[in-house]
């Protein structure tokens, strides 16, 4: 996993997203410019930010955007909601399927991931 990546997102904003968390193959980014192509990523994250507006273009805005992109899955770790959400299976400007679980709750994650994510320390 790749912390505070900057990542080439056409639909957000002018075309750049800096995701709080992008898992993708071991050297995927190696020689590539601060503003990576995103076509390797095989799953996004993001914590949604201090103020409740700000956490709505997070869980809304960000997500379209990363789907747009053809991001395979995104995780959404909703601190004002105590959740977390996982979307997979991009198509246009959406993802085709959602998950949730409460902080302390396990939630399944799509292939190529394929196992629970254990969110106890969350809550």
């Amino acid at each position: 996993m790749y912390q505070e990546r900057g990542l080439a997102v056409p639909a957000y904003r002018a075309g750049r997203a800096r995701v709080d968390g992008a898992v993708a193959p071991v050297g995927n980014f190696r020689g590539q410019p601060s503003w990576s192509d995103a076509s390797g990523v095989l799953m996004v994250i993001e914590v949604t930010s201090g103020s409740e507006q700000d956490a709505e273009v997070d869980r809304v805005e960000k997500r379209d955007a990363y789907a747009q992109a053809a991001m395979p899955v995104h995780l959404l770790i909703d601190r004002h909601r105590g959740e977390v959400v996982v979307h997979w299976e991009p198509q246009g400007s959406r993802y085709q399927h959602e998950a949730r679980a409460v902080f302390g709750a396990k939630l399944p994650l799509p292939e190529p991931f394929g196992f629970d994510l254990d969110t106890s320390d969350l809550a």
